[in-house]
């Protein structure tokens, strides 16, 4: 930043491998393209740790904020529950706008109108299409209302017993949580419903195989709160948050646990009492009723761990690790996720965008965390 020649941010074009897992090595050198020479090595030693901080600014006035999502040009889509809305972060601005619903104004009208003269009432999730499309969870009025790009709203599913997260594949097929109704369902495109899991009952207790190895339509889930989707449309992944499990139904329709034993950890500040470090498919792996989910680009799946104040992540080679989170509830303050005060408040919604970094809803927040696979 004091140079006379040189101005602006740096850019990585390369890393260095240390031995110290904790330290990473920056080097910067200025080359001249036009000579192509290179100065000597200017080097210095930085402690790199992933940052999270307040992503929505306070002025917008979350109230107990459930699913989030992300479009193709980083925009942050929040279902603002507690407000009757769903908003919009603009990338570049910050700025939040209102994409549907009347603050504070719960009821079930408007379609066929403009969005944000509609009524909604405790929206739960949102996901967006290639489109501009926006899909909602209308929780209260048990349905799925679609605003189009045009910003009209309709409705497009009904009759759900508490839809809550929202998934879409690549085809623009919507996958849809029942909570309440223990079930997850297909919306396509032309709103055709079928059933992808779930019998509508429940398991007698936790440890039940519940439907394990069979047909994802013939087994158990118990208050299902999380989902996502590979772009092709499988795998399918679910946080049956009841049965403390995360599931996956693949392409022949069949349904497995892939993380999770059903219990839960007898103390969540000690990450061996959660299976940290090892298989998620070990006995040894617990959650505390699993809510949303998001997959990054690299196939890391992210889960937020809700009563354990955790984000936990489920590797390629299928380790359990915490992103972020120390077990503890209470204040907490922006800064590095090694800092003691790196604390989380019951994580419900997730999503990652192109680039890997990760959007949390903790509490009345939403946070970031820009590098959560390092």
């Amino acid at each position: 930043s004091s140079s006379s020649v040189y101005a602006g941010p740096i850019a990585i074009a390369g890393t260095l491998a240390t031995t110290d897992q904790s330290l990473h090595l920056i080097k910067a050198i200025a080359h001249d393209n036009s000579l192509g020479l290179d100065s000597a090595i200017v080097s210095a030693t930085y402690i790199v740790d992933p940052w999270m901080a307040d992503y929505v600014a306070a002025s917008v006035g979350l109230n107990n904020p459930g699913g989030i999502c992300l479009n193709a040009a980083g925009d942050l889509y929040i279902a603002d529950t507690g407000n009757d809305v769903v908003r919009v972060v603009n990338h570049t601005s910050g700025l939040a706008s209102i994409v549907a619903g009347s603050p504070g104004v719960p009821g079930n009208s408007g379609d066929g109108g403009p969005a944000t003269s509609a009524l909604l009432d405790h929206p739960a999730g949102v996901a967006v299409d290639a489109a501009g499309e926006v899909f909602i969870s209308d929780n209260n009025n048990q349905a799925i209302r679609k605003v189009n790009a045009a910003g009209v709203i309709g409705t497009v599913a009904s009759g759900l017993f508490n839809p809550t997260a929202l998934a879409l594949d690549a085809a623009g097929n919507l996958y849809i949580c029942e909570t309440s109704g223990h079930r997850v369902w297909k919306l396509t495109p032309s709103s055709v419903k079928s059933l992808v899991a779930g019998d509508g009952s429940i398991p007698a207790q936790t440890t039940d195989a519940a439907g394990d190895g069979g047909p994802a339509t013939s087994a158990q889930l118990y208050f299902p709160g999380g989902i996502a989707v590979d772009p092709s449309g499988f795998p399918i992944w679910i946080a049956d948050g009841g049965d403390n499990r995360i599931r996956r139904v693949d392409s022949d329709g069949s349904i497995r646990t892939i993380a999770g034993s059903g219990q839960t950890s007898p103390n969540p500040t000690d990450p061996a009492t959660l299976g940290d470090g090892g298989l998620a498919s070990a006995a040894a792996c617990t959650f505390n009723e699993p809510r949303g989910l998001a997959l990054d680009p690299w196939g890391n799946l992210y889960i937020a761990d809700l009563w354990d104040h955790r984000v936990r992540k489920i590797s390629p080679d299928g380790t359990i690790s915490t992103v972020a989170g120390n077990g503890d509830n209470g204040v907490f303050l922006d800064g590095p996720l090694s800092s003691p005060d790196a604390w989380l408040s019951s994580i419900i919604g997730l999503a990652a965008d192109s680039g890997g970094r990760l959007y949390l809803v903790d509490s009345s927040k939403v946070r970031r965390i820009p590098w959560p696979n390092p």
